[in-house]
């Protein structure tokens, strides 16, 4: 009977492992896929910044320019008057 009994213990075993064999596969799979799925997506948020990036930069040189005409004075200014003396 303890014959009958370890080949029992040993099927249930193997066929424990087995199982989780499975769907420890299976899960690694769904990993590989979500893996490249945020891969994909990080690819694109990248490009978008060095878009964005470029804007900022155009921008902030179109800005310097612009603070720069503010500097220069297009007429001479005015003189103050003097009150008139009485």
């Amino acid at each position: 009977m303890t014959e009958a009994w370890g080949l029992v213990v040993a099927a249930l075993v193997t066929g424990t492992f087995g199982v989780l064999g499975v769907l420890l596969r299976s899960l690694r799979s769904e990993n590989r896929r979500d893996h490249a799925v945020v891969a994909n997506k990080l690819t694109g948020l990248a490009r978008a910044l060095e878009l964005i990036k470029g804007s900022v930069d155009h921008n902030g040189e179109i800005l310097n320019d612009h603070l720069e005409w503010h500097k220069e004075p297009t007429k001479p200014p005015k003189k103050k008057k003097t009150p008139a003396k009485k």
